[in-house]
């Protein structure tokens, strides 16, 4: 009889040695398949992020209103008035300061318009309020322009306008009393199909810490002979009205264009005054106002 209990207890043991050795293996199994699985499993991608220096940027508010001034026949010496006015938007970065303020650069048709396009923004406004047959032949018609740069933060300055050139389509603005980071111009052209950036508020998109940004290819430099009269840069991005005076940067974030027009056509050509002809402007500019210790009145203007 005791033999036979030392058989049994000898099978038992010898059975739970073998189960334990089984379930350690397949323990050890898991552990190395887990690890396995973890070493082969493909690392999840890097989100790209664009670091633009937004805080250089500034959005535009431009204003402009028409004053026209009617002689009554009946009434000698007496004249009626009425005014009409519109609102739109730009970009603009600052680009140098001093210790007296900061220089800014945009678009020259958003500082100054050509006679051209003053016609036509008036004779837009004065069909879009029915009002274009209370323009007489004999009217006299005035109208003052309005610009008011903001921030991300959304403070508001008045800047003043310095020097327009409609040859690179370029305007310097200078702001009093505020100092703003810059960015800095590249030390050389972009090379065909080099990415590039640009911050923009194209129709208006504008915000509190908020700025649209985009990325595009440059592509060479082409003769817009009807669009503009001067040779341009052209770049891949989208454009459209709030977009003139936005940065064009390079991955280093300096800038190697400004955002002056779109094709009429096809609104994701970009161009821009070609870079040495924007920096030899801008050069002449600062060195021909290298400060800006008196201020210039907005004059009023007769179409």
């Amino acid at each position: 009889m005791k033999s036979y209990y030392a058989k049994l207890t000898f099978c038992i043991l010898t059975f739970c040695t073998a189960l334990l050795a089984t379930t350690l293996g397949l323990y050890h199994f898991h552990l190395n398949l887990k690890t396995f699985i973890k070493s082969t499993k493909p690392a999840k991608p890097e989100v790209e992020k664009i670091k633009l220096p937004r805080k250089s940027f500034l959005f535009i508010e431009k204003n402009i209103e028409f004053k026209v001034c009617n002689k009554l026949k009946k009434k000698k010496r007496k004249v009626k008035c009425f005014t009409i006015g519109g609102t739109s938007s730009a970009s603009s970065f600052a680009i140098h300061t001093e210790d007296n303020g900061s220089y800014i650069l945009t678009a020259a048709h958003v500082c100054k318009d050509t006679k051209k396009e003053i016609v036509h923004a008036f004779a837009d406004m004065l069909e879009e309020n029915g009002l274009t047959k209370r323009v007489k032949k004999n009217s006299k018609v005035e109208y003052t322009i309005k610009l008011t740069l903001v921030d991300l933060e959304l403070n508001s300055f008045a800047p003043i306008v310095i020097n327009v050139n409609h040859k690179v389509d370029s305007c310097l603005l200078f702001i009093p009393d505020v100092i703003l980071p810059t960015i800095s111009p590249a030390s050389k052209p972009p090379e065909l199909g080099e990415i590039i950036y640009t911050m923009s508020s194209p129709a208006g998109v504008f915000g509190n810490d908020l700025v649209p940004a985009f990325k595009g290819i440059y592509n060479g430099t082409k003769l817009e002979s009807k669009l503009l009269g001067f040779l341009t840069d052209v770049y891949s991005l989208p454009v459209t009205g709030g977009s003139s005076g936005a940065p064009i940067l390079n991955r280093n974030n300096e800038f190697v264009g400004v955002t002056v027009a779109a094709h009429d056509d096809f609104k994701y050509i970009a161009y821009s005054p070609r870079m040495r002809d924007l920096y030899k402007y801008l050069s002449d500019a600062l060195i021909k106002y290298p400060s800006c210790e008196e201020t210039q009145n907005v004059k009023r203007s007769k179409i």
